[in-house]
């Protein structure tokens, strides 16, 4: 096994989050909604990285739709994360109108 040091730094959290060990919940075989409830109990009350998984997500799905996402991240549905990427983006297109004006 490599040592930690030698790991790209950007990825260390993941070690340290609470689903290392439970895929199934975070990705139901079936991937109904109302399957993520405790996925999301968990990211939210037991994860310390959070943050950080949430961040990694983002970057990682960018502009893709709720269809191409997949699972739990960072506490948010494959939904939710596409409404706050959409959200995200008309803000940031809001404040550079603002800024080119």
């Amino acid at each position: 096994m490599t040592a930690p040091d030698a790991w790209p730094r950007a990825r260390h959290w993941v070690n340290a989050a609470a689903c290392a060990d439970l895929g199934e919940l975070f990705i139901p075989a079936d991937g109904e909604p109302s399957e993520y409830s405790t996925a999301k109990w968990v990211c939210r009350t037991k994860c310390p990285v959070v943050e950080q998984c949430l961040a990694s997500a983002m970057a990682e799905e960018g502009h893709a739709d709720h269809r191409t996402r997949a699972g739990v991240r960072g506490g948010l549905t494959p939904g939710e994360r596409a409404r706050w990427y959409r959200q995200d983006a008309r803000a940031r297109q809001a404040a550079a109108r603002e800024t080119a004006r």
